[in-house]
């Protein structure tokens, strides 16, 4: 039996115990910089929307393009990107936040 082991708060744990564990490990041990396909693509939307404000639907297009009836957590999915890079405006309106506008214009 081969024995996997697994960091978690750098403790070595078995693969069993590792999964155990894995609900006891906060979120905050993950990196912060990786960047899942739906916050890309919902980043892509907003820069393409960039300075007029990106609609839901417009958004939801571009994040799910193969899917012409999103369901309700494919849009859970895309508000929690739409909390890292963008801010709202309006109802059911989203800007590019700060930090995204200063990258759009290069600063």
């Amino acid at each position: 039996m081969t024995v996997i082991r697994i960091t978690c708060a750098r403790r070595k744990l078995s693969a069993r115990a590792g999964r155990l564990a894995r609900v006891q490990c906060p979120i905050g041990d993950m990196s912060d910089g990786r960047i899942g396909r739906i916050q890309r693509q919902t980043r892509r939307a907003l820069i393409t929307a960039w300075p007029e404000p990106a609609s839901v639907a417009h958004l939801l297009e571009w994040s799910y393009s193969k899917i012409d009836r999103p369901k309700r957590w494919h849009r859970k999915s895309m508000y929690r990107a739409l909390k890292r890079w963008g801010v709202n405006v309006g109802y059911g309106k989203w800007a590019a936040n700060t930090a995204l506008e200063a990258q759009i214009r290069g600063e």
